[in-house]
């Protein structure tokens, strides 16, 4: 984490953002999808690079993106409805293994607020269904590698959660 000094406070706010969104997630959901806004996107130059990168369609609401995206002031959130995806689709040990992955489970949600906060990398990925561009970030916490997948939603101005992968880090 560098000098001691400057990761000593850097853990300090992603510890103060992981227990806020352990909070959202404790509390009881009620019929409509919950929002947590994790806060603004930091290394916006690294994801703009990557979100330039990626294909977009002919819709009008993202007719800028042909330009290359600007995620200057968009907002990094996540949803319960994502979170529960990524529980369901990818926290069956069984099932992950099959794939060569390590099952997701609540606690790495903890994770996730360092995890897009401060990613080793971002790559471009393919655009999802409604047409938004995604990305995918990985950082490496321990011996652990965490892949996240992130679509920008022009209209709100948000990078959003979609999904989670985990797998042993091999280097």
């Amino acid at each position: 984490m560098g000098d001691g000094k400057s990761g000593s406070a850097e853990e300090r706010r992603f510890a103060d953002a992981s227990l806020v969104l352990r909070q959202f997630l404790a509390a009881p959901g009620g019929d409509r999808p919950r929002v947590h806004v994790i806060g603004p996107v930091r290394h916006v130059a690294r994801y703009n690079q990557a979100f330039r990168r990626v294909q977009t369609g002919e819709r009008e609401d993202i007719a800028r993106l042909k330009a290359g995206l600007d995620v200057t002031g968009f907002l990094m959130v996540v949803d319960d409805q994502h979170l529960t995806h990524a529980l369901r689709q990818h926290g069956n040990p069984m099932a992950e293994a099959g794939r060569g992955q390590l099952a997701v489970n609540r606690d790495d949600y903890g994770c996730l607020v360092r995890i897009v906060g401060n990613p080793d990398n971002v790559m471009d990925s393919e655009s999802g269904s409604r047409g938004g561009p995604r990305v995918v970030v990985s950082k490496v916490i321990g011996r652990v590698r965490y892949k996240v997948v992130l679509e920008a939603r022009v209209r709100r101005t948000h990078i959003a959660f979609l999904t989670m992968f985990k797998s042993w880090d091999v280097q």
